[in-house]
């Protein structure tokens, strides 16, 4: 036989386990509490016992919470209807870690008014690190069972939580008023990467059958998706009452609702208090965008128009953009939408909804919005999804209406620095959807009109220094031009110069300019682009660094010359000097001593003010230890 002791501490002083077992294994009677344990064993027999083991350990490990896996399920339907029920695993509080595969069976009750939608199933955010294989999905409706397996093959697993899995299911139009579908999962097993069990924990659900109408808050037009056009009928229906909606939210799901009078009514209270008012554009904003399936999700019948009468007899206002025909990089420039025209004007609208498109997004981009002049007073919306190519906008007023036509909106555009020089590149606009409406609810037809512009690239493609002595010589070069009046270039913030530009052209043009006699220094040049319209662009700024020792003394001509009243004197040092620059009158009296100091090398520039002089002719002599000049200098005023 054996002796066996296992305890809590090596060295064995208070044995939790110390038996004498027959047998070479041993199973402990009863659980044993997590944590690390260590045993030994010793073989006896008549004669004695042997001497201890080696020291062994294990570890039982608290496995944790079993992971909740739940059927999320609306709590409501109507007859006729689609849902979708979600299969969310976890929480933030109990999350899984590295699910490789998750095999269930969906069990629903009440079979005959309740049928799976097959090729329904939508993989849920869950897999958001691994891309799982297409599912396994086996139904089996009349047992009310849909056998589902989704696995990530050949990936290290996904941890976290969420949904894992949609599918959805058709309500009968025959069901009644108060049926209960239960949900429930009731074979499960999930296993992680290296194959071990996932605990799970499966919860149970109901939805229940009624009679009324399924809004889904934001989707004002009942038409399966959220989209600026949804802010029409809250304008058109504003002020309108009916049935409130039991716990009534914004959340993105199927609230059923008394049916209001008109029924369409009961989709544009989004918030469900009750009444139309303007928090309902809320819904709108916060689910815009999203989807759902639509089918006959009321009892009773629909009308997807919302309470919006088509006009059969008015004209047909065009809905157009206008712009600049021509942009360049790195510029702004707006796009105009114009309502109406002189002989297609809008009449009584009170409310205008549309969806402009555009392409080329990564030439331009989307950088604000005004309100045009003709909506004066009127209560804007603006959605840009610029990555997309779409701007949703919306204006309405509750006090006044609009008659006529003008600018309804402007937009923003910058394009951008970084478009490569070449051919011109068009942007395309089109229009998605469109609605406008008036006081009575009656629609203002319109006639959105596609629309072009042109962008011609200017960016340069060079802007290059070279310094020689004290002379700074720049050179830059363009791809192609458009409206290029020319450009100013400025040394640090004095403007030295213009050089005009060659207007619109596709060829490559080349510019130089020479900066003479500059004293040692640091210089920043900017290249301002100017177009003919006024407009002024910085594309280019270089930073040089003149640091130049002259062979000789040299005292250069001023400039300007002749001057009124201030001029320039420029001199040059091969060497650190005591300098004395004095002007004097042709008499030979001392007008003005201009410095009398001590200089290092280099070449410097001293600006001389005569104001408070006679016009007349001077000179001005300039003295070191070892040079001294004289040059004439002309004033006039």
């Amino acid at each position: 036989g054996y002796d066996l002791q296992v305890d809590n501490n090596s060295n064995f002083s208070s044995p939790e386990i110390n038996t004498s077992p027959t047998s070479s294994d041993y199973t402990p009677s009863s659980n044993m509490a997590y944590g690390t344990y260590y045993w030994r064993v010793r073989a006896k027999n008549a004669n004695g016992t042997s001497n201890w083991s080696s020291v062994w350990s294990f570890t039982i490990q608290n496995p944790g919470p079993n992971v909740p896996f739940n059927p999320i399920p609306p709590s409501e339907a109507t007859p006729g209807s689609t849902i979708t029920v979600a299969l969310d695993l976890g929480n933030a509080s109990t999350q899984v870690s590295n699910l490789t595969v998750i095999s269930f069976d969906l069990h629903f009750t009440n079979t005959a008014i309740i049928d799976y939608v097959p090729n329904s199933d939508v993989i849920g955010g869950f897999w958001s690190s691994v891309t799982p294989s297409s599912p396994t999905i086996i139904p089996d409706e009349p047992s009310g069972t849909v056998s589902v397996s989704v696995f990530a093959i050949g990936t290290g697993g996904q941890s976290g939580y969420g949904t894992v899995i949609s599918l959805d299911f058709n309500i009968s139009s025959s069901a009644s008023d108060g049926q209960v579908i239960d949900w429930s999962i009731p074979v499960y097993q999930a296993n992680n990467a290296s194959g071990g069990t996932i605990a799970l924990s499966p919860g149970t659900a109901t939805t229940t059958i009624t009679e009324g109408v399924c809004v889904w808050p934001g989707d004002t037009n009942n038409d399966g998706q959220v989209t600026i056009i949804d802010i029409n009928p809250i304008i058109i229906n504003f002020g309108d009452t009916g049935p409130s909606r039991p716990n009534a939210s914004l959340s993105w799901v199927c609230q059923m609702c008394e049916p209001w009078n008109p029924e369409s009514d009961t989709y544009v209270d989004c918030n469900g208090n009750g009444q139309v008012d303007i928090i309902d554009i809320n819904a709108v904003i916060v689910n815009y965008g999203k989807t759902h399936s639509k089918s006959n999700e009321s009892s009773k019948s629909q009308n997807t128009n919302s309470g919006v009468i088509v006009s059969s007899n008015s004209a047909t206002a065009p809905l157009i953009g206008t712009s600049p025909s021509y942009m360049s990089p790195g510029t702004d420039y707006w796009v105009e939408i114009t309502l109406g025209d002189a002989s297609n004007p809008v009449n009584d609208m009170n409310v205008i909804s549309f969806e402009l498109l555009y392409d080329n997004t990564d030439k331009i981009d989307y950088v604000e919005y005004e309100l045009g002049s003709f909506l004066n007073g009127a209560t804007p919306t603006v959605i840009p999804e610029d990555e997309n190519g779409k701007i949703s906008a919306s204006a309405f007023n509750l006090s006044q209406s609009y008659n006529g036509h003008g600018m309804a909106f402007r937009f923003k555009f910058n394009v951008k620095a970084s478009n490569p020089s070449g051919p011109i590149v068009q942007i395309n606009n089109t229009w998605g959807a469109v609605q406008a409406n008036r006081t009575d609810g009656s629609e203002q037809p319109l006639n959105p009109i596609p629309f072009t512009y042109d962008i011609l690239p200017v960016e340069l493609t060079s802007f290059t220094t070279n310094i020689v002595e004290n002379q700074v010589s720049l050179r830059w070069e363009t791809a192609s031009e458009t409206n290029n009046k020319g450009f100013d270039l400025f040394r640090n913030d004095e403007l030295v110069t213009f050089i005009p530009g060659f207007g619109t052209t596709t060829e490559t043009k080349t510019y130089i300019y020479n900066d003479g006699n500059l004293p040692n220094g640091h210089y920043v040049y900017r290249l301002i682009q100017l177009d003919y319209d006024g407009t002024r662009n910085e594309v280019a700024s270089i930073v040089v660094e003149v640091d130049y020792v002259p062979k000789e003394y040299s005292l250069s001509q001023n400039y300007p010359n002749p001057f009124n009243p201030s001029t320039t004197i420029e001199f040059g040092l091969p060497k650190a000097s005591d300098v004395e620059i004095v002007i004097y009158n042709l008499t030979g009296e001392k007008v003005k001593e201009v410095v009398n100091e001590n200089f290092n090398e280099g070449v410097y520039k001293i600006d001389v003010d005569l104001s408070s002089y006679p016009s007349g002719l001077y000179l001005y002599r300039m003295k070191t230890n070892d040079f001294s000049d004289t040059k004439k200098m002309l004033l006039i005023k």
